[in-house]
């Protein structure tokens, strides 16, 4: 007989898991009837984490509209009493520097469940995600089923069940608006044609699935932290395609980025594998090594997969041309209903798929991590140099990218000469001298990969078609100079763990004209914005001018004293420092060459 106190929690613990009421209770209404908006969402979300022991929820950020970023991690009770030692070994297993001569990484692995991200609803108008996501957290927060207990013994799921807020409710208020009494599956139908912008987007209109390796925007930027922390074994990106497709899943087209392992792929069929399963029981249609490839590092399968995630796309036919239902060219009429069902078997067959192999997949994350530092040390490249340049504005915005993404950035403490370096198109450099404060990127470490793929000038490929974006090296999109250094830098560093923004302000010199700031540089754009935002009144050269025996470009912005309040010197400096830009003063309008400052 078991204990007084143990009967005790297992009966709060099924009070707590039965106080969740199935999203159809919740909302009013059956899922696929029609687009659930985010406040919704977001309220079911928090409702499962204040009743399930079994869940905790995490805010990570807000969208430019307010709305808040969310995702759930979701495991058995007795995984959430030792999380803290769970992490701690995932911490381990993750960088194999940190193991101490007492820590034995089969052991690790052994304990270790498997850390599965399920990612729903990264397009906006690619809706029947969201929901989806509903109905899984419901099912992991209440069922007793056997299967369900292995997957939360086995594995930490974690659930964001909508990266792209902004998106989703620009679609879902449109659609739901114009809804009747029931769907209208004709194709013509105005409830199929969205208007522009749509809902892919988030509210800037950026595509957040081309944003994980440059992290422009707001929901990336909110992410990735939480991402590298939880460093999950899998990764799952749920999508949506044009309704006449059925139903892609992994392993992936070609090509796939030469620095990716042969185990990613290994694993991609694996899981390809399992889904089959699941949906050949049920007689459904699906496809694989299709269309979607992993060449690109910057979606939400690939980017994963350079951390040593098994990262995947799934795609549903449907799409926001597919509305809450829609009438096939074979006659079928594909619902909301049907589209998320499938999500939802996936997403099922991927976490058995992942408890099922757990030991394994961990243990090849841990490879992965382990290798990629080992590669780093013994490749023909051990370091990427990145030196301050004319504008170190530059380099410190392409050094703050690396960072976001949990990659390692040391800063040399002084001055060194190298015999050779290599430069963006792998020609020789000779007897090169690095000043102090260079940035130094040693592959030496678990995100090599990673580091690599986004700071080679160009990553090979040997096949003529690809799914779109074919060339995004950092330093040249930053227009910075990276080096390709084949030693070991032979000075201290310093590990990086912020960018400081450039001094700046006004120079010194007397400005009975004006002042000159030069456009080329990273902060010029946001200066002259919130100039502009303060009043000023600011011009710009059409043609390049010497002024001071300095050469000034066209484009150099020009601030008139005599056209602008008498407190602009105060403006200029405060913007300056802000944006970490230099404003010149000018003397006199009588250039030494080129155009005049009139």
């Amino acid at each position: 007989m078991r204990p007084l106190a143990v009967l005790l929690i297992a009966a709060t613990t099924l009070v707590a898991q039965e106080a969740l009421p199935a999203p159809q209770a919740f909302l009013g209404y059956e899922l696929g009837a029609k687009f659930t908006l985010h406040a919704r969402i977001d309220a079911y979300a928090r409702l499962a984490a204040k009743t399930s022991p079994r869940i905790t929820l995490t805010d990570y950020g807000r969208t430019h509209g307010g709305r808040p970023l969310v995702y759930l991690v979701i495991t058995s009770e007795a995984n959430h009493r030792r999380m803290a030692e769970i992490r701690e070994a995932k911490g381990k297993l993750a960088d194999p520097r940190t193991m101490g001569p007492g820590d034995d990484a089969a052991a690790l692995i052994e304990k270790t469940p498997v850390t599965v991200w399920l990612s729903y609803n990264v397009h906006g108008n690619e809706p029947s995600p969201s929901e989806t996501a509903l109905k899984v957290i419901h099912r992991l927060a209440t069922a007793d089923d056997a299967e369900t207990k292995k997957w939360l013994d086995g594995a930490i799921t974690i659930v964001d069940p909508c990266l792209n807020p902004d998106g989703r409710d620009r679609y879902a208020y449109w659609f739901n608006g114009l809804l009747g009494g029931e769907p209208d599956p004709d194709p013509q139908a105005y409830e199929h044609q969205e208007p522009w912008p749509g809902g892919r987007y988030n509210h800037w209109y950026f595509d957040l699935n081309r944003d994980w390796a440059f992290a422009t925007q707001v929901e990336t930027r909110s992410r990735l932290p939480h991402f590298n922390a939880w460093s999950p074994q899998v990764h799952v990106d749920y999508h949506e395609m044009g309704h006449e497709s059925t139903y892609f899943f992994f392993p992936a087209e070609k090509p796939i980025n030469a620095n990716l392992p042969e185990h990613t792929m290994k694993w991609g069929k694996v899981f390809g594998r399992g889904n089959a399963k699941a949906f050949d029981e049920r007689g459904w249609f699906y496809y694989t090594a299709e269309s979607f490839d992993l060449f690109y590092p910057g979606y939400g399968d690939s980017w994963p997969s350079f951390t040593g995630a098994i990262g995947m796309t799934y795609e549903q036919g449907g799409h926001s041309s597919a509305g809450a239902a829609i009438r096939r060219r074979d006659g079928h009429v594909l619902t909301l209903k049907e589209r998320l069902e499938h999500h939802e078997v996936t997403s099922y067959a991927t976490v058995d798929t992942a408890v099922s192999n757990r030991t394994s997949l961990v243990g090849d994350f841990h490879a992965f991590r382990k290798s990629a530092i080992d590669e780093g040390r013994a490749g023909t490249t051990r370091s990427f140099l990145i030196a301050p340049a004319a504008d170190p504005g530059r380099a410190g915005a392409l050094v703050a990218t690396l960072l976001r993404q949990g990659i390692e950035v040391h800063q040399a403490g002084r001055a060194f000469t190298l015999q050779r370096v290599r430069d963006a198109m792998g020609k020789d450099v000779l007897d090169r001298t690095f000043p102090a404060g260079t940035w130094v990127v040693d592959l030496a470490q678990p995100l090599k990969r990673l580091a690599k793929t986004l700071l080679e000038p160009r990553t090979e490929i040997r096949e003529l078609y690809f799914y779109d974006v074919s060339a995004w090296s950092l330093p040249l999109a930053y227009g910075v100079t990276a080096l390709q250094c084949p030693v070991v830098v032979p000075v201290p560093l310093t590990l990086v763990t912020e960018v400081k923004t450039p001094g700046g302000g006004i120079a010194a010199g007397d400005a009975k004209v004006g002042w000159l700031l030069a456009y080329h540089t990273r902060g010029a754009m946001e200066a002259m914005v919130s100039l502009l935002r303060r009043g000023v009144k600011i011009r710009s050269a059409r043609k390049g001018f010497t002024l001071g025996e300095r050469t000034w470009a066209r484009g150099t912005i020009v601030v008139r004293r005599n056209e602008n309040p008498d407190d602009v010197a105060k403006a200029l400096a405060e913007v300056g420092v802000e944006h970490g830009v230099s404003f010149v003063p000018a003397e006199t309008g009588f250039t030494e060459k080129g155009i005049d400052l009139g």
